[in-house]
């Protein structure tokens, strides 16, 4: 399975983990990930930010890392990527003034293209003027700006997510596996617990389950990317040969099948 390229906006103060994650995640299944900030290049940086709740009427805000760049916003072609994150924090509140940034986030709508935004990212799809008539999740702040934009506002729990068409959205970074939960007809821990199971069955190593668990919902938008896994979510993944769609992967050589696993 060839990796796509995806393009990711960020800038000043972008939420560190729906940044850091996404971008090194996609980027072990084997996808080239370019992210970008106006007026900066390739090997420049931004500063992220973690935004905490602490008893307070709103979040606090605390320095996260050094983000690096490695590409540069200035000529890059949207035509050349395959699909578009958009990640939440402060940074979407001024990356919405740039003309630029808007037109690319249109081309994707027009194209047609995945694109994936959470948190305070629908504030930029909303400038862009691609939500109308659109279903559309973010940090609950942001309702009233999908609502002018012509959106409807998706009320869901932090740890889910919504999918229209081509547009994922969520309210913050804790809805990365609730997607696929939905399909299946489960809540979201009917789904952890049913992969936790069936993941020691196999005699996976699951010291670490939170980091599977980011993998599983990144390779399940990567499956998507390619067109392997429908984007349509009425179609169950229950529904789907997942040995067909395992053999097409690099990484197949080294993960057996149901009935090897059955056999062994």
């Amino acid at each position: 399975m060839s990796g796509k390229k995806i393009l990711m906006i960020t800038g000043d103060f972008t939420e560190d983990y729906e940044t850091m994650v996404p971008f090194q995640a996609l980027q072990a299944v084997g996808h080239t990930v370019h992210a970008v900030c106006p007026d900066k290049k390739s090997g420049d940086s931004v500063a992220t930010a973690i935004h905490d709740f602490e008893g307070d009427q709103t979040y606090t805000e605390k320095p996260g890392h050094r983000f690096a760049l490695n590409a540069d916003f200035e000529g890059l072609d949207p035509a050349s990527y395959d699909a578009l994150v958009v990640p939440g924090g402060r940074a979407p509140e001024y990356l919405r003034l740039n003309k630029d940034v808007l037109k690319l986030v249109r081309h994707f709508f027009d194209t047609e293209k995945p694109v994936a935004a959470i948190c305070h990212g629908a504030q930029i799809l909303a400038a862009a003027g691609v939500l109308k008539g659109r279903k559309c999740s973010a940090y609950p702040a942001c309702q009233p700006e999908v609502e002018l934009a012509g959106g409807t506002f998706a009320s869901i729990e932090v740890d889910q997510a919504v999918t229209d068409a081509n547009l994922v959205t969520a309210p913050a970074w804790p809805a990365h596996p609730a997607e696929l939960a939905q399909r299946d007809g489960m809540n979201l821990p009917q789904m952890i617990t049913r992969l936790y199971h069936e993941s020691i069955d196999a005699g996976h190593d699951l010291g670490n389950f939170t980091s599977f668990l980011r993998v599983c919902a990144l390779r399940y938008l990567e499956l998507q990317l390619t067109g392997d896994v429908p984007r349509d979510t009425r179609v169950p993944i229950a529904s789907l040969d997942a040995d067909h769609i395992l053999e097409k992967s690099p990484s197949a050589k080294s993960t057996p099948s149901r009935g090897e696993r059955t056999r062994h």
